[in-house]
């Protein structure tokens, strides 16, 4: 059976997420111990073309709920690890936050030199192994 996502040691329902939340920090544990930590937007947009009659450049936006509740992370880190625990760390409201506060999980944790960790890198700019501690 696939791990529940948790929030503060409860489960979390698949329900509809409430529409102010956008996205959430979580913590994926697998079987051998190792770990992510990342996010996961809950809300996303996709754009539709405009309707007959509307000008050609007319913007037109609908929101949908993404498959929050069946991720356990992308194959990038995951390879063939089975996920033991999807924990959510924090709800975020906004991208703004959800961006600032996955940087910040993840210098509080010291990922990038950390070995049971698998983040690679911190926003794409700083990378394991770049640094002499």
């Amino acid at each position: 059976m696939a791990a529940q996502w948790t929030y503060l040691g409860c489960p979390v329902t698949s329900d509809p997420m409430p529409s102010e939340v956008f996205g959430f920090i979580y913590l994926i544990t697998f079987t051998d111990g190792r770990k992510y930590i990342g996010k996961k937007q809950v809300f996303l947009q996709r754009k539709l073309k405009p309707r007959k009659g509307d000008r050609k450049n007319a913007k037109r936006i609908k929101w949908y709920e993404s498959k929050w509740f069946e991720y356990e992370g992308s194959s990038q880190h995951r390879g063939e690890r089975v996920v033991q625990t999807k924990e959510i760390l924090r709800f975020c409201y906004s991208k703004k936050e959800l961006t600032y506060f996955e940087e910040k999980e993840q210098w509080l944790r010291d990922v990038l030199y950390h070995p049971q960790y698998l983040n690679a890198n911190i926003r794409g700019v700083y990378f394991r192994g770049e640094f002499d501690e």
